[in-house]
């Protein structure tokens, strides 16, 4: 039986219950877990090629490794791996080992890596030799990305508790991409056109108690920008109370979508 952990429970609980959020602006990421011991905050941001310029030659290759950033960005990268591979576990527990494989690739590759650490302004913080910053490493995407994963290996060491912190920062990054993941699955059951007419004939054969008032179903849009990756939330409500949500990538689709999770949901008697 596995364990069940009260924090990793709680972790998982913010995935699940995570409205889609598209992070563009620094104000709406996640608060910065702050690494606390000065000398590791200055090693997660240190590339080699600065710990090489700024110590004499005499300096061994071992302590060399303790001030660049290498070393964290392996652990970081695997905690990382550990820390999705989890959330993934439990927020499809339906899902086959390809399928969690493809959504883990997606959520711990360096495009999502490196997107992570530009909006934290982590790339304008790494510490470079001149030549390096001649050659316009700092721009690079896999030493940007690099860079996150060694402040998650920064972090799993600062304290004590840094494996728990770590978890919740990475939950709460990853909680939006997890929950489009399942408003996707959710959307793999073939389309229905008709749902909305189907529904408006069920609807259509019960009053209100003075027996004349159809009862109300509507429409709304309650999330999403738009395009394939956001797509558009919307929730079908029947005299104002929800009965089901749908997403898809356009307005059409997603109100469609609603409707089949409306009939799915209540038995006719119950509409």
């Amino acid at each position: 039986m596995v364990k069940k952990d009260p924090f990793f429970l709680e972790m998982v609980s913010l995935v699940q219950n995570s409205l889609k959020i598209e992070f563009v602006k620094e104000s709406e990421i996640p608060s910065l877990p702050e690494i606390k011991d000065p000398l590791l905050l200055k090693q997660v941001f240190t590339h080699r090629s600065y710990a090489y310029s700024t110590q004499s030659y005499n300096v061994s290759e071992r302590d060399i490794l303790k001030l660049h950033n290498e070393r964290l960005e392996f652990l970081g990268d695997s905690y990382l791996n550990h820390a999705v591979t989890r959330l993934l576990f439990n927020a499809f527990p339906d899902a086959r080992e390809g399928e969690l494989s493809v959504m883990r690739s997606e959520l711990v590759g360096n495009t999502k890596a490196e997107k992570i650490s530009r909006l934290y302004g982590f790339d304008k913080r790494l510490l470079l030799s001149e030549s390096a910053e001649s050659d316009n490493v700092r721009s690079l995407k896999k030493i940007v990305a690099d860079i996150f994963e060694s402040y998650i290996g920064g972090l799993v060491l600062d304290s004590s508790n840094g494996e728990k912190i770590a978890f919740r920062w990475i939950s709460q990054l990853m909680a939006p991409d997890i929950s489009l993941f399942q408003k996707k699955q959710k959307n793999s059951v073939e389309l229905d056109k008709m749902a909305k007419q189907t529904l408006y004939n069920r609807i259509g054969r019960e009053y209100h108690t003075d027996g004349q008032t159809r009862k109300k179903i509507e429409y709304i849009w309650i999330g999403g920008e738009g395009g394939n990756k956001d797509g558009y939330e919307y929730s079908c409500r029947i005299d104002g109370q929800e009965v089901g949500r749908g997403w898809g990538p356009n307005q059409k689709i997603a109100g469609i979508r609603s409707a089949m999770d409306a009939l799915a949901k209540l038995p006719s008697e119950n509409i």
